[in-house]
Parts: structure tokens; C-alpha cells; sequence
């Protein structure tokens, strides 16, 4: 799994869900701060549907912390006000990034439960584009309707 791909998963879990793992890497590793979890703006940009585009739709909140875990740097950031998320964050990635043999078992652990994690997102945003789809308007159907 890659950073993207956890990233992807991870920022969709709560905090909660993450404590079990923060606890098992705060008994294992010394762990600093670097850049304490703050608040700060950020540039949202999106791209254009027809002529692709890309445009800035405006500034967004994000927490964000950097912490070094064993001396490995991990950074962290959500589109929210949640520092102590931020941290976690953080946490995490320098474990995802640390090369020491000492993260392997635990790397490996995250990562089944990611994967497990995924599943389970995906299947709720399944859930939710059906309900969407059901309220679709389907114009050409309004269109034959009144020619009719």
C-alpha cells in the first residue's frame, strides 16, 4: 500500500479508531514534535469540467503537526479544526516511513487494518452513491414527456 492510498483511508477514520495504534507506537518509540498542531489556510484548487482547467475555489482550515518518530519525520494535516487528529496523523506516517526492521511487524498490522478500513468505506460510499442515484433527474425522459 502507498502514501496515497493511506492517506486516502486514513483521512476518512476518526481519532478514536486511531488511539489503539497511537498507544502501541507511543510504548515503542520516542516521539517529538517538530512543528507543534496548529491551525492554517490553505488553497483549495479544482479542476474545470470542459476545458479542464485548473482554478483556486478558495482558501480551506487545516490542522497540521510534523513530529519525528525515532528519528523519522512523519507530517500530518486535515481539512478541519482537529490538532490532536493532525498529530496522529503525523504519527503515523513517520511509522509508514520509518526503514528500521523494529516498525516492520506493525507497518504490516496498519496496513491489513487499512486494508479492512477500505472495504468498509468503500462499501458505505456505494451505499450513499445509490441513494444518490435514485434521485437523479433524468431531463431527457422530462424532454420526451412533454413533447408527447
Amino acid at each position: 500500500m502507498n502514501t496515497r492510498q493511506r492517506t486516502k483511508i486514513l483521512s476518512e477514520v476518526s481519532l478514536r479508531e486511531l488511539e489503539p495504534w497511537l498507544m502501541k507506537v507511543e510504548r515503542m518509540a520516542d516521539i517529538q514534535v517538530v512543528k507543534s498542531p496548529q491551525m492554517g489556510l490553505v488553497m483549495m484548487r479544482a479542476k474545470e469540467s470542459v476545458e479542464q482547467e485548473i482554478f483556486n475555489v478558495g482558501e480551506v482550515l487545516v490542522s497540521e503537526c510534523t513530529v519525528m518518530v525515532d528519528g523519522q519525520l512523519g507530517y500530518g494535516a486535515v481539512m478541519e479544526n482537529d490538532v490532536e487528529r493532525a498529530r496522529a496523523l503525523a504519527i503515523l506516517d513517520a511509522v509508514f516511513h520509518a526503514s528500521n526492521p523494529v516498525w516492520q511487524d506493525l507497518q504490516q498490522q496498519l496496513d491489513g487494518w487499512l486494508l479492512a478500513r477500505q472495504s468498509q468505506q468503500d462499501e458505505a460510499w456505494r451505499r450513499d452513491f445509490a441513494k444518490i442515484q435514485r434521485s437523479l433527474v433524468n431531463f431527457d425522459l422530462l424532454e420526451e414527456v412533454d413533447n408527447d
